[in-house]
């Protein structure tokens, strides 16, 4: 038990999946379109990396906190992820890789383990060497691929669901209907739920019942053959962000563990 009480503390410091939800049916030619797209992004040994920034302003910081989980406030961090080995590893942003963020998930025989990186650093071919992995706690019957939102859910989503999409150059953007939550707390919007895990690792959405600190409008997807920049805007928040852009989050994810 106290296992997987901090296993959910920290579940969603790389996007966590607890409900992915079923999509509606019947993909448009764009959506298609754009999951190929994200497909292309997951190189042929299942790895990619992704460097997030959560885009609060200085004033906003010591509200926004309560609206992490577990109150664990981290705006950026970069995620590497092979759904082939079934793992992945979380890593501060700037500076030397695994000093203020080094923990892992890594699916072990029926189980999920949770681990620190001891391995070179400085090699990305050693991270998923489980010999290079300090378990901490086991979570049985589960793995990562069950327990978090990767980008292959991402595509699935959309190339499975019927979303409209408004496409300008390599750029598409999907508008938010609506922003009705389940009894579970989280956006009855499929996608936006998936989204909003992959692209704002902790941040929640909805505090007690809470349901009305952020308003995200949009998302967009940006993508070519080698990075895929992921935004969720949120025009009517403007004074809580850091930029004149309406960025409220963003992602970029880019094939294999180059960074």
């Amino acid at each position: 038990m106290k296992a997987l009480l901090l296993l959910l503390a920290t579940a969603a410091l790389a996007g966590t999946a607890f409900n992915k939800g079923v999509a509606p049916k019947a993909a448009s030619t764009e959506g298609v379109a754009l999951a190929n797209a994200i497909h292309g992004i997951i190189d042929s040994n299942g790895r990619y990396v992704k460097i997030t920034d959560i885009c609060f302003n200085t004033a906003e910081q010591e509200e926004a906190q309560m609206y992490f989980h577990a109150g664990y406030y981290s705006l950026e961090r970069i995620t590497f992820y092979d759904e082939n080995t079934n793992a992945l590893l979380m890593s501060n942003v700037g500076g030397e890789l695994f000093t203020d963020i080094n923990s892992g998930y890594g699916k072990s025989g029926d189980d999920m383990v949770h681990f620190s990186y001891t391995g070179d650093k400085e090699d990305p071919e050693e991270f998923m060497d489980d010999e290079n992995w300090d378990v901490n706690y086991v979570v049985q019957n589960t793995s990562p691929k069950d327990f978090f939102i990767m980008l292959s859910d991402i595509e699935d989503e959309i190339r499975n669901g019927s979303h409209v999409w408004a496409v300008e150059d390599d750029t598409y953007t999907y508008s938010i209907s609506s922003l009705a939550h389940e009894s579970n707390g989280y956006y009855s919007d499929s996608l936006l739920h998936k989204v909003q895990y992959f692209a704002a690792p902790l941040l929640l959405e909805s505090v007690a019942g809470e349901e009305d600190y952020l308003s995200p409008s949009k998302i967009t997807f940006t993508v070519d053959s080698n990075e895929l920049v992921i935004e969720i805007l949120s025009e009517s928040d403007d004074g809580k962000l850091n930029n004149p852009n309406h960025i409220l989050a963003t992602a970029t994810v880019t094939p294999g563990f180059l960074l």
